[in-house]
């Protein structure tokens, strides 16, 4: 045990400090996360982890048999199924103690603001974390898609190479209306209003959105909802995947926040799990442009 003294100048000083140096202003530098994807969720599933998909492939049809020979003939539908499963489960804990909520707040609403930007950085961890997931599956599905659906395309860094990577783009929004096994594993077609461009974010400041909304063939006010900036993807050489909606398979399957109170250590630990499917369907058409 250190022994008391009362002759120390530099303890006291520090002391004295500490009453006169009063925090006069408290500013919160953490700012919350909207995961900028989550429009392409397709909502909450209670008491259940796993999505059966149905694909029913189109009916062929064949020379009439106007002798009945084969009325009677079994033809089997063409189904194909694929599952979706729950894979995908996180726990965000933040602790707050006691100390932490009742010292230096120079305002009544102070131990209120603390513990409201804590719990909102448990919020913006799960939002940024289902994003970065949400990319990858979106990446997923670009590396699934038929080798015909790939294209390799100039970095776009001028007028020129924006224009041929639109052009590109166009064509294909347009082919995709047809039905074929060109962007899909099986044959399928896609309407124009459910495709969706995600791009990379670096192209943004290079193509034109009047030449982007002609690919779409909409008016440009309507592109923040068919074409979709990221921050890159998983494969660095990819840059932009054109994809029909239906083939994001995000799903929220729980989000349960609960608080244990520690009476020993006076603090509470709030932990909020998470539980989604985050998958990719390869029943919808899609197409991919990396350089390269």
């Amino acid at each position: 045990m250190a022994t008391p003294s009362i002759t120390n100048i530099n303890q006291k000083n520090e002391f004295l400090g500490s009453l006169v140096n009063k925090i006069g202003r408290q500013e919160y530098s953490s700012k919350a996360y909207l995961n900028p994807l989550a429009k392409f969720k397709k909502g909450f599933i209670d008491n259940a982890n796993e999505i059966e998909e149905i694909y029913v492939a189109r009916v062929q049809g064949l020379s009439q048999d106007l002798d009945g020979t084969t009325t009677l003939k079994r033809v089997k539908p063409d189904v194909k199924t694929l599952y979706h499963n729950q894979e995908y489960g996180k726990c965000y804990t933040a602790t707050i103690t006691d100390k932490q909520v009742r010292q230096a707040f120079t305002s009544k609403d102070g131990v209120k603001r603390i513990a409201d930007e804590i719990l909102s950085q448990q919020h913006t961890g799960v939002e940024y974390d289902e994003y970065v997931a949400m990319k990858k599956a979106i990446n997923d599905f670009a590396a699934a898609i038929p080798e015909t659906a790939k294209r390799t395309v100039t970095e776009v860094t001028n007028q020129t190479t924006a224009k041929e990577f639109v052009k590109k783009v166009k064509k294909d929004i347009g082919k995709m209306q047809f039905r074929s096994t060109n962007y899909c594993q099986y044959e399928q077609h896609s309407k124009a209003d459910d495709l969706v461009l995600f791009v990379h974010i670096d192209y943004q400041a290079e193509i034109d959105v009047e030449l982007l909304a002609t690919a779409f063939n909409i008016d440009k006010a309507e592109l923040n909802t068919r074409v979709v900036y990221v921050d890159g993807f998983t494969n660095t050489e990819l840059r932009a995947v054109l994809l029909d909606v239906g083939a994001i398979k995000v799903f929220d399957t729980l989000y349960n926040n609960e608080q244990q109170r520690n009476a020993q250590g006076m603090f509470t630990n709030y932990h909020l799990n998470v539980e989604k499917i985050v998958s990719y369907s390869t029943l919808y058409n899609g197409a991919s442009y990396s350089i390269a």
